[in-house]
Order: structure tokens, then C-alpha cells, then sequence
């Protein structure tokens, strides 16, 4: 009941027994819920709570997607981020090389097409501009370097 109670006050007033149920199974717990809610995301239901549980966006992931500049990150950007093997460190990794104003979108191109922040440096030093991160994925698709 203890369970149903915290659930209820994080404002899951209206859900069913089994929408708990399945909730609780996935991990989330109300501290999940208030820790979710002041970092960005705009999750209105248990089952976008579940998704995230499901897809391993904890808390702390989104309080470091904040802490690189990613604010407001819906859920389909925190899952989609998340699934495609997007870390903070790649995130700062690839500022560090200059790439400082990539959308999250841009990021997972970059990593799904494995431009690392090596690649990056590389074909600068051989001479390549490139000044975005479509035109380091031609880079890096091509085998141009």
C-alpha cells in the first residue's frame, strides 16, 4: 500500500491497480518520478515512466545530459539518445574537439556512424574543415580518411 500511496501523491491519482502493478515491476518508483520531473523530460504518464526505466534512462543520466547544456529533453530524445549509446563523456569529448553546438540528434548520427572525437582530430590534421556534422559523417561513411 506504502507503494500505492507515494505513487498516488507524485500524481498518479488516477491510475489502475495494474497500471501500478506494471510500473513497480519496470522500477519506477516515486523518487524516480520527482527526480525525473525537475530534469526535463515532460513524461505525463506511467507508461513514458516505464519506457524510460525500460530503456535504462536513470535520473542520473538526464542530470548529466543537463550538466552538458541539454535541457527540456523529451522522452523520445532522452530514450533515443540513451538506446544509441550517447554518454555525457561522448557528449564533452566532442565539445572538447570544437563540436559545440550540436543538437542531440546531431549527436546520435555522429556516434551511430562512429565519428569518435579521434576522427574528429584526425581529419583536421590531415587538412579537412569539416563544419558539420553531416559533413563529417560523409567523412567517415566515404573512408576518405
Amino acid at each position: 500500500m506504502a507503494y500505492v500511496q507515494d505513487m498516488r501523491k507524485a500524481g498518479f491519482k488516477d491510475a489502475s491497480i495494474e497500471e501500478l502493478v506494471r510500473a513497480k515491476d519496470h522500477g519506477v518508483t516515486a523518487q524516480f518520478v520527482q527526480e525525473v520531473r525537475g530534469l526535463g523530460p515532460t513524461v505525463s504518464t506511467l507508461d513514458g515512466f516505464v519506457r524510460l526505466r525500460d530503456h535504462g534512462v536513470t535520473s542520473t543520466y538526464m542530470k548529466e545530459l543537463v550538466a552538458q547544456g541539454f535541457k527540456n529533453v523529451s522522452l523520445e530524445e532522452a530514450v533515443r539518445t540513451k538506446d544509441h549509446g550517447v554518454s555525457a563523456d561522448y557528449i564533452a569529448d566532442m565539445k572538447q574537439v570544437g563540436l559545440k553546438d550540436l543538437t542531440l540528434e546531431q549527436i546520435v548520427r555522429l556516434r551511430d556512424h562512429g565519428v569518435t572525437p579521434g576522427f574528429v582530430s584526425h581529419a583536421r590534421a590531415r587538412g579537412y574543415k569539416p563544419t558539420d556534422a553531416e559533413e563529417l559523417i560523409r567523412l567517415k561513411n566515404r573512408g576518405l580518411l
